[in-house]
């Protein structure tokens, strides 16, 4: 089925010299039951502590009122409970959780904030890099960046020592500050361990999207980036196995097998690369003991021995295969 957004992404998708002026009109309340048929029902209450499902029970009526306070500019959007999460650091990240009736806002966390951070960016330093810095750099430039995190590869070192200092000072003009635990200048790539052994040091990895990223080399002995998963994301993925296990100790073995077979390929499909199959099957190895933990916890007279447990059908979790090959 079509829906307004789709139409609206079309006309953006085939003409690109459109510009929407404005976007209200399109705000009806066919569009916001469209909108409410697309939500993830699985959100937590704002701080209301309304529930989906009680918003739901009289859905015409709230969309009906939400509408209308919106086309006579009387909506004022409600406080956002603010949640703390970890970061895998020992630190902690603020996360905004609207009320039902505000999730199309924009507290982080919030379903559209990754969109208007990478609009916010585009502005902010893709154009500025592309159309400002890499003229006055006398080396090669490239800036990738995915969402809010970014890598900028120089072929000079001095063009990198300049960016450094200038770009606190853009991010200032739009009232962004970078995270000094997150941003330093190294020496990577092809030629860093031999410009690097003249001072007597070694080339420095760094994380990016949740891998480690490491100069190595092939089997044929060529210089390669070599990828491997961060010590966080593999705390978090396991952390967040051991919790779910542990939320879910008294539903069937079946079930447990469904749900962590489940989330072993979500986690392969992003970090089987290779390199990384040692790492993952350590992760599976994990993932069994907890389980087998989780087993002889609930039940003292379960059969939990591993020579009994590695016989049985259900308790068998897929293993890491690379999915994505070296490129």
């Amino acid at each position: 089925m079509r829906t307004k957004l789709d139409e609206i992404a079309a006309k953006a998708r085939d003409n690109h010299g459109l510009r929407f002026t404005s976007l209200a009109h399109h705000v009806t309340p066919e569009f916001l039951r469209e909108t409410w048929r697309t939500m993830n029902r699985r959100g937590a209450a704002g701080v209301d502590g309304e529930t989906i499902r009680e918003f739901e029970a009289d859905i015409d009526e709230r969309i009906a009122s939400l509408h209308d306070r919106a086309r006579r500019g009387r909506y004022r959007p409600p406080p956002v409970r603010r949640v703390d999460i970890p970061k895998g650091n020992g630190k902690t990240r603020p996360l905004g959780i609207p009320t039902v009736e505000e999730n199309r806002g924009v507290p982080q966390g919030g379903p559209i904030s990754p969109l208007l951070a990478n609009v916010y960016l585009h502005y902010c330093l893709d154009l500025w890099v592309e159309k400002v810095v890499k003229a006055r750099c006398k080396g090669q430039l490239e800036l990738v960046r995915y969402a809010d995190d970014f890598v900028v590869c120089f072929q000079l070192e001095s063009d990198a020592k300049r960016f450094q200092a200038v770009l606190p000072r853009r991010m200032a003009k739009f009232g962004l500050k970078l995270a000094p635990a997150k941003t330093r200048r190294i020496v990577f790539g092809r030629f860093a361990r031999e410009r690097l052994g003249e001072r007597g040091e070694k080339p420095r990895e760094f994380v990016f999207l949740g891998f480690r990223h490491i100069c190595g080399e092939d089997r044929r002995g060529r210089f390669a980036v070599i990828r491997l998963p961060s010590r966080a994301a593999l705390r978090r993925f396991t952390d967040r196995v051991r919790e779910w296990l542990w939320d879910h100790m008294h539903w069937k073995v079946r079930d447990h097998h469904k749900r962590l077979t489940a989330m072993l390929h979500g986690f392969y499909a992003y970090f089987a690369l290779p390199h990384c199959g040692a790492t993952l099957f350590g992760v599976h190895q994990q993932v069994m003991r907890r389980w087998r933990k989780l087993l002889m916890r609930r039940s003292q007279r379960s059969r939990t021995h591993w020579s009994y447990l590695k016989k049985q059908p259900w308790f068998q979790l897929p293993t890491p295969v690379s999915l994505h090959p070296m490129t």
